[in-house]
């Protein structure tokens, strides 16, 4: 049996990969020991031990089918009358013996309704497979961005103690010059102290990361690095595109639509229309028709006989199941609304927190950046000409550090928020093509740069 349905299958690519190949171009894959979203992906489809059980579900959900379309089995029964009685009948000369044969015949369509309310527990089943698979996926590549943001803090912490390094040393050598205090020594040794070891949390926390991503397939982590970089920023449309593709989602939500979750709760509400099809079935008597051959020993005679038969039922034996099934279908369409109510109110809420932070990571970029640049290569140059103390010249390091963290992060939010609104739409909203590898990593260039006012200055 088939249990990947082509456009299920599609729509999860595109959900844990399509933001990514767009975005995440940085490392090669060529290295055994390097991972791809994409083997992330493959790897999550065949190993997940919940989506591992669905294929069962969905057998036993075929075998439900197949015996809901089962019709009612024939039946043949004996009898033997006037036998082992007294006088005349006290032998088995005067016995009559019948062999006869009943069918029952459905009525209120039983078997239709049996066989629709099957299915519609299958297609429910299917449904909830295909959302559990996006869920899956989606948490997969969640983790899997969330390592590489954290490869990119490491990436921050390895460069900015090569440049406290470098520091250090410009700074005991101007010690023993006699142009600066020992102070000015200890507090960069501190510095650079500190940012060692904010770099070894940062390897556990990697290490952490790439357990728990492995965890999605039952396995340890036999790579070392996540391939890609959150440096590089999707191929978004632009807000104005971007808010009309959620709207046209939320337009959606007023008719059926093809939004997995809206999509489950409308099985969902079919199933309940089927379960009351199914009880109001069950409320009408069936009739149960059998013919039989009957033989009398005393004449040697034989007779056909036949026969019908049906409950009496003054009152609907099944009211009670109409009743609790009708309550169900009020519900199932009431949780209907629901639904739609919170998938709209959803969208538009990550649509909002979405073009919030793409904002900030712009302004970030564009105004914060640059001031924080200006800011350390003045603090730099007033402290070789004595201007500024060393503490002066910390604080700009860490004010620019600080900031390229928040960078990570925001871009980090922006991934998982775009994963987000993919998930919900069970479509793509970023571009096929992969933007320029060269594209924004001047913060990343500026940290070799950071001594370059130190390296000319040196006594």
């Amino acid at each position: 049996m088939k249990i990947y349905a082509p456009q299920g299958y599609r729509i999860a690519l595109l959900l844990s990969c399509g933001l990514s190949i767009t975005a995440l171009a940085e490392i090669p894959a060529n290295n055994n020991r390097i991972l791809t979203l994409q083997q992330a992906v493959n790897r999550t489809l065949q190993n997940n031990p919940q989506l591992a059980a669905y294929p069962f579900y969905l057998r036993q959900a075929d075998a439900n089918k197949l015996q809901a379309d089962l019709r009612p089995t024939p039946e043949m029964s004996l009898s033997a009358d006037n036998i082992l009685g007294s006088g005349n009948k006290a032998g088995g000369d005067e016995a009559e013996i019948t062999l006869s044969f009943s069918q029952t015949i459905e009525l209120g369509g039983k078997r239709q309704s049996r066989y629709d309310y099957a299915s519609g527990q299958q297609h429910q089943l299917q449904l909830e497979y295909d959302i559990s698979r996006l869920d899956i996926l989606a948490e997969t590549s969640r983790r899997y961005y969330q390592l590489l943001a954290l490869q990119a803090k490491g990436k921050l912490l390895a460069q900015r103690i090569e440049r406290e390094r470098q520091a250090l040393t410009v700074i005991k050598q101007r010690a023993r010059a006699g142009a600066v205090a020992q102070a000015d020594v200890a507090n960069m040794a501190l510095q650079l102290a500190n940012s060692e070891a904010q770099l070894h949390l940062n390897q556990r926390d990697q290490q952490q990361a790439r357990l728990n991503l492995s965890q999605m397939w039952l396995a340890k982590a036999d790579f070392s690095l996540a391939a890609g970089s959150l440096l590089q920023p999707p191929a978004l449309p632009n807000q104005t595109e971007l808010k009309a593709k959620i709207d046209n989602g939320i337009n959606s939500l007023k008719e059926d639509n093809d939004l997995p979750g809206f999509r489950y709760q409308l099985a969902l509400q079919r199933l309940a229309d089927n379960q009351l099809q199914l009880a109001q079935a069950n409320g009408r008597s069936d009739i149960t028709l059998n013919t039989g051959l009957r033989q009398f020993e005393a004449t040697g005679d034989q007779a056909l006989t036949l026969g019908v038969s049906m409950p009496l039922a003054f009152e609907n034996p099944n009211r009670g199941a109409i009743a609790r099934a009708q309550v169900a279908q009020e519900l199932s369409r009431q949780q209907t609304d629901i639904k739609r109510q919170q998938l709209a109110l959803a969208l538009e809420g990550i649509q909002q927190q979405l073009i919030a932070n793409i904002e900030l990571v712009e302004r970030i970029q564009t105004q914060q950046m640059p001031l924080v640049r200006q800011l350390l290569k003045s603090s730099q140059a007033a402290y070789t000409r004595g201007q500024y103390s060393v503490l002066q010249w910390i604080d700009a390091q860490q004010q620019f550090f600080a900031l390229q963290l928040r960078l990570v992060d925001t871009r980090l939010t922006v991934f998982n928020q775009i994963l987000e609104l993919e998930r919900v739409l069970g479509r793509p909203i970023v571009s096929q093509t992969a933007p320029s590898e060269t594209a924004d990593t001047a913060e990343f260039k500026s940290a070799s740069e950071a001594t370059s006012v130190l390296e000319k200055n040196k006594i």
